[in-house]
C-alpha cells in the first residue's frame, strides 16, 4: 500500500510548463521596425529635405543709402565718394552738376580710405589706404574696417585683423577688399597684410556683421577685389590675384564659409584689350554681367595715386556657366 501511495503521488504531480520565447522575440523585432521607421522618417528625412534653390545672381541687392542722407536733404541718385582728391576720409554727394557733398566731421579721422560696402540698413563699411605715403595712414592702422552708422553718421573702427609682428617695408597694404553678402548678413574682407612681393600670406576674412566673430578665412591668398555671385553651382566669392591678371573664385557653403579650393576663372591679359591688371574691384549687376576695374599693381604705393583705369565687362552664361568677355574700355 505504501508503494502504492507513493506512486499516486508521484503520478498526480504537475509539471511546470516551459514559458514561451516568442512573445519576447516578436516585441523586440517590433520595437526595432518602429525605431528603423522613425530614423528613416526623422534623421533620414531630414537629410533629404530639398536646399532652398538659390537664384542666380549678386547677393548684395538689399545694400541701401544711409538713411541718414535725408535728414540732411540730399536727393538720390547717391554716390559713395573715396577718390582722395584734394580731400580726405569720406564723402557722400548727389550724382548730379552742383549736387550737395555731404561730408561729417569725424568722416575724415581715419585718413584716406579705399574699399567699402554697405548693408541693409545703410551702415557704409570701410577701410584705410595708403595714398602717396604713409604720413596720413601709418601702416599699423591699415589692417582694420571703418563702420560709418547709416543713421547718425558716426565714424568708428569696427574690427581690427591682427597684424604680423614686424612690418614689411616692401608693403604698406592692408586691407583692399569689402562685400557684404544679404543672405549671411557677412562681411568679407581681403587683406595683404604680412605679404610682400617674394611671399604670400595674406587672408580673405568672413566676418559675422552683427557680432564680429571671425567665422571663417582663406589663408595664403593675395587678393585685391572681392564679390560674391550665385552661379547655377551654388554660391562662389570672385577675388582679384595681387600677383597675376587673373580672377579665381572659391565656393561657399550655406553659411557663407569658404569650402574647397580655389579655382581659375579667368585672365585679364587674355581679354582683347587686356594687359597685365590686376582686378582692383569686382562688381556684379541685376543682369547677371559683371565689372572688373583693373589697376597696376606692385606692392609699391604708385598704384594709389594712378587714377587711371581699365574697364573690364563680363556676362554670365547660365548655359554655359561661364564668364563671357564683353570688352574692354579706359574710365
Amino acid at each position: 500500500m505504501a508503494k502504492n501511495k507513493k506512486k499516486s503521488k508521484t503520478a498526480t504531480k504537475k509539471k511546470t510548463p516551459k514559458k514561451s520565447t516568442k512573445k519576447p522575440f516578436l516585441m523586440i523585432i517590433l520595437a526595432g521596425f518602429v525605431a528603423l521607421l522613425l530614423y528613416k522618417v526623422v534623421f533620414k528625412g531630414e537629410k533629404q529635405r530639398p536646399r532652398p534653390v538659390l537664384a542666380i545672381g549678386p547677393v548684395d541687392l538689399c545694400r541701401k543709402i544711409p538713411p541718414l542722407t535725408k535728414k540732411h536733404g540730399m536727393k538720390e541718385p547717391l554716390m559713395i565718394d573715396l577718390r582722395q582728391q584734394a580731400f580726405e576720409g569720406l564723402r557722400i554727394i548727389e550724382a548730379r552738376e552742383n549736387g550737395k557733398i555731404l561730408q561729417m566731421e569725424e568722416w575724415d579721422d581715419a585718413g584716406h580710405l579705399g574699399p567699402y560696402t554697405l548693408d541693409e540698413e545703410g551702415n557704409i563699411y570701410t577701410a584705410p589706404v595708403p595714398y602717396v605715403s604713409l604720413e596720413v595712414n601709418k601702416q599699423e592702422d591699415q589692417n582694420r574696417i571703418m563702420k560709418v552708422d547709416g543713421k547718425s553718421g558716426e565714424m568708428y573702427e569696427y574690427i581690427r585683423f591682427p597684424y604680423p609682428t614686424s612690418f614689411s617695408h616692401n608693403n604698406p597694404y592692408g586691407v583692399m577688399g569689402l562685400t557684404y553678402d544679404c543672405q549671411t548678413k557677412s562681411i568679407y574682407a581681403s587683406s595683404l597684410a604680412g605679404s610682400d612681393p617674394d611671399k604670400e600670406q595674406g587672408i580673405i576674412y568672413q566676418v559675422n556683421a552683427k557680432t564680429k566673430e571671425i567665422v571663417s578665412k582663406l589663408e595664403g591668398i593675395d587678393a585685391i577685389g572681392i564679390n560674391i555671385f550665385i552661379t547655377k553651382t551654388g554660391k562662389r566669392l570672385y577675388y582679384g590675384s595681387a600677383r597675376e591678371p587673373e580672377v579665381f573664385s572659391i565656393a561657399l557653403d550655406e553659411e557663407g564659409r569658404f569650402k574647397g579650393s580655389p579655382s581659375f576663372e579667368f585672365s585679364l591679359m587674355a581679354q582683347k584689350g587686356g594687359s597685365a591688371d590686376r582686378a582692383h574691384r569686382i562688381r556684379f549687376s541685376q543682369n547677371n554681367g559683371m565689372e572688373v576695374k583693373g589697376i597696376e599693381f606692385s606692392y609699391s604705393l604708385m598704384a594709389a595715386s594712378d587714377p587711371l583705369r581699365n574697364i573690364y565687362n563680363f556676362v554670365y552664361d547660365r548655359t554655359k556657366d561661364d564668364w563671357i568677355s564683353k570688352g574692354v574700355h579706359k574710365q
